[in-house]
């Protein structure tokens, strides 16, 4: 053991000089209050004699919640003297950022899902890499794309018919390319602007802007409220 392990799991190295086994090394963190105290101790003491089965097969990976709120992750390697050599890793830090990583990535997510604008992006296959809700119910709850060929086909069933869905297909392989947008009608007389956008990545996003048309008597009621 290194003073790590001491300063870790708070073990004196007095008692680790002794060299526990396993099963005493568990016994010892329990009764310390390092793990918490299990439901089911037979249970546990088993659960743990896999671990030392699986860490001599180099397949043993798992963070400890310990329950002063740190965390451990613990790594089972099998060592050629053959026996097993477990390293402990204190990632409180670590896993906090991820989780705020994640709940940073989840917010993101909503107010994409949540937008009135449809988005789509394809890599420059032409696969679909995202769509958000809003892209989805353009396109329809029972139609599912998965290329920028199934994707131009919905769009000639929902929108009237235009040259852009070829020019789209075209242009999501290109290399050299610029921002563009045209102007296009759903079957139903709403009016979108499409703009297309080439990502740092090589990637191609389209964004479908719903334009909300407001008709002369409403136009003037603004104009009379801003007086």
């Amino acid at each position: 053991f290194n003073p790590a392990l001491s300063q870790h799991l708070g073990l004196r190295p007095e008692w680790l000089l002794k060299k526990p086994n396993l099963p005493g090394f568990l016994d010892r963190l329990r009764d310390t209050h390092i793990l918490p105290e299990p439901e089911n101790y037979t249970s546990w003491r088993k659960t743990f004699m896999k671990i030392e089965r699986s860490a001599m097969k180099d397949d043993y990976r798992e963070d400890w919640d310990l329950p002063d709120g740190r965390s451990l992750r613990v790594v089972g390697r099998p060592h050629p003297s053959g026996t097993v050599v477990f390293l402990f890793e204190d990632v409180t830090n670590v896993l906090a950022m991820e989780r705020r990583f994640r709940a940073q990535i989840s917010n993101l997510e909503n107010i994409i899902n949540t937008t009135a604008t449809g988005l789509i992006a394809f890599d420059r296959t032409g696969k679909v890499i995202f769509q958000n809700n809003t892209m989805k119910r353009i396109v329809g709850a029972d139609y599912d794309s998965n290329s920028i060929q199934e994707f131009s086909c919905m769009m000639q069933a929902v929108f009237y018919p235009t040259p852009i869905w070829g020019d789209l297909r075209q242009y999501v392989e290109e290399t050299e390319r610029s921002a563009w947008q045209a102007s296009v009608e759903t079957q139903t007389g709403e009016t979108v602007l499409v703009n297309v956008e080439p990502m740092p990545t090589g990637d191609t996003l389209c964004e479908f802007h719903f334009l909300i048309k407001i008709n002369q008597d409403t136009c003037d009621g603004l104009a009379c409220a801003a007086q």
